[in-house]
C-alpha cells in the first residue's frame, strides 16, 4: 500500500514540477520549453517508480543498478555535448596559453606622443606580460 502512495504522489510531483518547468522556460524564452517540462516530468515518474518497486521489494538489486547506469548515460552525454559545444573556446584558451605574448606596436598620433597596440599601456604593464625564457627564473 506505501509503494502505491509512493507511485501516486510521485506522478502528482512529476505533474507540479514539469508544469512549473514548462511556465519558466517559456517565461525565459527556451525554444525547447515542452522537451524540458516532459523530460522533468519522465524523470521524476522514474525516479518515484524505483522508489516505489523497491519499497514493495521488487527487483531490489535490478532497479539501482538500472538507475545507476541510465544515471551514468546522462552524465556522460551531457558531458560530450559540453566538450564538443565548447572545443572552439577551448582550442583558442589554450592556444592563447602556448603562445608567445604579442609586442605591441608603437604608433604615432597626431598629437606626437607614442601609444601602445595595448590600448595605452604603461611599459610595466607591458612588460609584465612578458614570459621568462625557458632558463631563466624571476
Amino acid at each position: 500500500m506505501v509503494g502505491v502512495t509512493i507511485f501516486f504522489v510521485g506522478i502528482l510531483t512529476a505533474r507540479v514540477v514539469s508544469r512549473s518547468v514548462l511556465i519558466g522556460a517559456v517565461n525565459r524564452g527556451l525554444p525547447a520549453a515542452r522537451l524540458l517540462a516532459t523530460l522533468t516530468r519522465a524523470g521524476i515518474i522514474l525516479l518515484s517508480s524505483a522508489v516505489a518497486l523497491e519499497h514493495v521489494g521488487i527487483g531490489r538489486t535490478i532497479v539501482p543498478s538500472a538507475m545507476l547506469i541510465l544515471l551514468a548515460g546522462v552524465t556522460f552525454s551531457l558531458a560530450l555535448a559540453v566538450g564538443l559545444g565548447t572545443r572552439d573556446l577551448v582550442g583558442r584558451w589554450i592556444e592563447d596559453q602556448v603562445s608567445p605574448p604579442r609586442r605591441p606596436t608603437p604608433t604615432k598620433s597626431s598629437t606626437g606622443s607614442h601609444h601602445h597596440a595595448a590600448g595605452g599601456a604603461t611599459a610595466a604593464a607591458v612588460t609584465s606580460r612578458v614570459r621568462p625564457s625557458s632558463g631563466s627564473t624571476w
